[in-house]
């Protein structure tokens, strides 16, 4: 029986913080049909082995890569990578000396010059925004030269300008030798008539020479009269053909006439091949000279173009050239390839935004209409039932042989049947139906750091009253670091204790060893491990308390133990992918996976959930059923989050203004991601991830244990501005992209009836400090993102596709504000911008829809209004403020605490390394026979064959050294 040993490490790599990289690197250097995508475990009665087997979720073999994690002997950075060259090459003109003497340190100048060029390209992108919007009109849109509009001849004309059938004339190089004429010397009105005519039609001055065919068509039924009563009353006489010549000198360009124009009121113009005709003295008239079909059509149809009708009648071309010659004014307004192309580009981007903002509308309200009533349903009232775990610990039956503080066996201790083997549960043991929900084992992670007495208080009391019964909940709190905050006057650890009720069977927990997520000397950390009970209201919730002590050699540091957010979520994680594969543990993690078991009753892998919350956060009491159930009801949902609403939303202006904001990252952004079953970012204050899957036929998927998240998750080696901004910055987001990555044909929803409230930033500087971390982790975790091509939907429509427009609207909100404000002003002195204004108003307009198809909260309006007051600061000051601290990586104003150095990383590599002797690593079986032996050979004057105890210990000795 039992489980074939894995060969034993001989040394540790500098990875030993990811002890599954060596085995993953490998894994991707195989071929890659010959990958398998997902590890699937299978039970077979008490015998467990770990195999490779196709799942239909699997993950396609590119999702596999490790991204962060280094290889095992780290190679050296080439000097050419595109990155290095283009970063180095935007700051070529401030040599490393120049940046030292500027207070920028040697290990900060590569970040510091990265940070420049990611400046350098939010830049250019804003600049290609605004060349999109107001300057590609101008560029290729170019007219022809020579070429006026109707409207600009006549209305703003140049001096001495004149129109002559459809062309304009500038009459300036000959007035003064046609005042001479002797028709005008004794004229002096008419001279002075000429003199001043500008944007004047003289055309019927200047008759038109008519060829054959039209002469005969006019023949006796028209005559041609050179005068102008309106403009020129005391004027007449036709010039002469040769006088052509000394126009064509003197020719400025062409009339062009909008169809605008064209189909004006009371109009007397058609289009005839192009050229607009004014046939107002022919309609004046009541000769029919081209016919009645044809004159038929020439009356009927003013304001039309007239060509294609004249060409399906006898002689109709004909007619039309001779109308052309008798009555052009000018030519019809044509658009020039870059004024198509120009146009054609602009609608097709307002076509994809406009359509993309609509169908995140539609699918927003469809998920709240029809989708989330039915996720996180429950099937009737709780029905409280009765936890028992407590009443059988305090009976005196334990899960495993346990002594007392001396090493003796506990009198009246009552014996319980010992399995050698730790793990054999099946799926269809691990889970409860009660008359409320399918009953998971959830683990309910708190992460600690700074927070206060209350804060704790409620987070630890909102849990306790949970809707979900005791025996299959865990609390698990992680204090990170003996750490104060400001304006407490005991450490977190201390303040934790002074909630919970130690468990009198245990101990003072002894500290043990575990790899942290830190470089050099501070990858090795020590953690005590409490067992407690937390009571409210006649409830007892069994709890871990999770305390990191640090180093010997860190007593005397401002925060000793102190790791932060990922290192505290990496201990849970590595220790249930450790159970769920069967790795090898450390001290810390075998006394973890002893507490659990003497608090629930089952091994630790059992847990199938872990809700992860902040410390700060209030949870609803319905919330962990509803989101336990949407998990028990689907397998392929591998994470979830509920809705974040904000505590202290009347404290100031800063606070309230967030209010709207959290609201529209929820029913819209969450509940449209939903629809494709990918939300993007599940918040650290409030989500559920599943820790392993199970398949029809019985076996587990892992997910949140599987070796590839969890190796990259724990990445320590973290050197690129990149790396730093996706796991030191926004790590719970990056924890989301991870498992898009590996996963990404499993679901991450969004559960709207579960709900918890937070405190949030309510002075400036701290939202200022809290945005700039979070819009920097957004647009690094995003950059990952838009490469998953295996996400839901297709081109335009496509999940990538929205992820990629999100992320160029983030990286252009400083921009997209400014040309609003422009757009706005424009319109108000200028014409109008009618489809931007229609675009502008479907942003801001369509969210006050979705409050009111989606929300009965009417409230939200007042919300909403406060939320567009402070739109410079949401698209303009805090984005700017963020990108220019792209080489930040502290935590800023957000969570302060006694002694805290600003500029203290977990990150910083001081060259010292751990060894196996810092923290052994053995499998379950190995440290289980070790605690065997000590307890067989801590029997003081009893006989271990006459124990029921020791006969059980006895027996699975046997099985141990087999």
């Amino acid at each position: 029986m039992g489980l074939s040993p894995k060969p034993q490490r001989k040394s540790l790599s500098p990875s030993y913080a990811n002890p599954q990289i060596g085995k993953l690197n490998d894994k991707l250097q195989e071929p890659e049909s010959s990958r398998d995508p997902e590890i699937t475990l299978s039970r077979s009665g008490t015998k467990k082995s770990v195999m490779v087997k196709p799942d239909p979720m699997a993950p396609l073999p590119r999702a596999r890569q490790n991204i962060l994690a280094p290889p095992v002997e780290k190679e050296k950075k080439p000097c050419c990578q595109p990155w290095i060259f283009f970063y180095q090459a935007v700051t070529c003109c401030l040599p490393g000396f120049l940046l030292t003497k500027m207070g920028i340190a040697q290990p900060r100048q590569a970040a510091w010059r990265e940070k420049v060029a990611l400046c350098a390209i939010c830049v250019i992108l804003c600049a290609a925004l605004a060349f999109l919007t107001f300057g590609l009109q101008n560029a290729i849109c170019i007219p022809p030269k020579n070429i006026f509009t109707h409207e600009q001849i006549t209305q703003k004309p140049s001096p001495h300008n004149v129109i002559v059938h459809g062309q304009v004339y500038d009459m300036s190089p000959i007035l003064q030798a046609h005042s001479n004429l002797a028709a005008f010397k004794n004229a002096p009105k008419a001279n002075a008539l000429i003199n001043a005519a500008a944007g004047i039609d003289v055309s019927a001055f200047f008759p038109t020479t008519l060829d054959a065919k039209c002469l005969s068509y006019l023949a006796g039924s028209l005559t041609v009269s050179c005068t102008d009563p309106t403009n020129f009353p005391s004027i007449s006489g036709c010039h002469p053909t040769y006088v052509n010549d000394i126009l064509a000198n003197i020719l400025v360009g062409n009339v062009y006439y909008g169809w605008d124009s064209i189909n004006s009121t009371e109009t007397t113009l058609v289009v005839f091949n192009n050229y607009v005709l004014d046939v107002k003295s022919y309609l004046s008239s009541n000769a029919v000279i081209f016919g009645d079909i044809i004159d038929s059509i020439v009356r009927s149809h003013a304001g039309k173009d007239i060509t294609h009708m004249l060409a399906s009648v006898p002689n109709g071309i004909d007619a039309g050239r001779c109308l052309s010659a008798l009555y052009v004014v000018g030519q019809i307004e044509a658009q020039t390839v870059g004024c198509f192309t120009a146009q054609v580009i602009l609608y097709i981007s307002l076509v994809i935004i406009g359509s993309l903002i609509v169908v995140r509308f539609v699918l927003a309200v469809w998920f709240s209409w029809f989708l989330s009533n039915k996720l996180g349903r429950l099937e009737n009232d709780r029905v409280r039932v009765d936890p028992k775990r407590r009443t059988v610990i305090n009976e005196g039956r334990f899960a495993f042989v346990m002594p007392d503080h001396q090493g003796q066996l506990r009198s009246g201790q009552k014996p319980l049947p010992e399995r050698p083997d730790a793990f054999n549960p099946r799926p269809s043991q691990v889970k409860s139906k009660s008359s409320y929900c399918d009953e998971l084992y959830a683990i309910m992670l708190v992460t600690c750091y700074s927070e206060n007495e209350n804060e704790l208080r409620n987070t630890f009391e909102s849990l306790a009253m949970t809707d979900y019964n005791e025996d299959f909940k865990v609390l698990f709190v992680v204090a990170d670091g003996l750490v104060k905050g400001s304006g407490n006057t005991r450490t977190t650890p201390e303040i934790c204790l002074s909630l919970l009720e130690l468990d009198p069977n245990w101990p003072e927990p002894e500290p043990f060893a575990y790899q942290a997520v830190a470089s050099g000397s501070k990858a090795l950390n020590y953690a005590k491990v409490y067992v407690a009970w937390f009571n409210h209201q006649g409830r007892s919730v069994p709890t871990i308390l999770v305390v990191k002590v640090g180093a010997p050699s860190e007593a005397t540091a401002a925060k000793p133990g102190n790791r932060g957010k990922r290192d505290s979520q990496i201990m849970l994680m590595r220790f249930l992918e450790r159970i769920t594969v069967q790795e090898r543990m450390c001290p810390f993690e075998y006394d973890l996976f002893q507490k659990f078991h003497y608090l629930m009753g089952v091994t630790p892998d059992h847990f199938e959930i872990v809700l992860m919350v902040d410390a700060d956060t209030k949870v609803a009491p319905d919330s962990l059923a509803r989101m336990a159930a949407v998990m028990a009801s689907d397998p392929l949902v591998m994470g979830l989050c509920g809705e974040t609403r904000i505590a202290n939303k009347s404290d100031s202006y800063i606070t309230r203004i967030q209010v709207f904001e959290y609201y529209l990252s929820h029913h819209l952004t969450k509940a449209f991601e939903s629809c494709y079953g990918s939300v993007t970012c599940l918040p650290g204050c409030f989500s559920m991830y599943r820790i392993k899957c199970p398949l029809e036929n019985g076996d587990w998927v892992p997910i949140l244990a599987n070796p590839d998240i969890v190796s990259i998750y724990s990445s320590s080696v973290v050197e690129t501005l990149h790396q730093k901004n996706l796991l030191l910055l926004g790590e719970d987001r990056f924890l989301t992209t991870m498992m898009l990555r590996t996963f990404p044909k499993r679901k991450l929803m969004f559960v709207p009836r579960a709900f918890c409230k937070t405190t949030v930033p309510h002075t400036f500087k701290m939202l200022l400090s809290q945005r700039r971390r979070w819009i920097n982790s957004t647009i690094h975790n995003l950059m990952e993102l838009v490469l998953v091509d295996e996400l839901c939907g297709i081109f335009c429509f496509s999940l990538q596709f929205a992820i990629f427009l999100e992320l160029i609207g983030t990286v252009t909100l400083p921009a997209a504000i400014l040309f609003t404000f422009v757009l706005i002003i424009v319109s108000i002195v200028g014409p109008v911008q009618v489809i931007p204004l229609i675009l502008l108003a479907g942003i801001l307009g369509l969210p006050a829809v979705l409050i009111c198809m989606t929300s009965k909260r009417w409230v939200y309006v007042y919300w909403m209004l406060v939320y567009l007051t402070a739109l410079p600061i949401w698209n303009f000051m805090l984005p700017t403020y963020a990108f220019w601290h792209f080489d930040d990586f502290s935590w800023g104003e957000t969570r302060k605490v006694e002694g805290e150095n600003a500029k203290e990383a977990h990150g910083d590599n001081d060259g010292h390394a751990i060894t196996d002797a810092d923290i052994p690593l053995k499998r379950w079986e190995e440290w289980e026979r070790e605690r065997r032996h000590v307890i067989m050979q801590n029997f003081k004057g009893q006989t271990p064959r006459t124990s029921q105890w020791g006969e059980n210990v006895k027996q699975s000795l046997k099985y141990f050294d087999s």
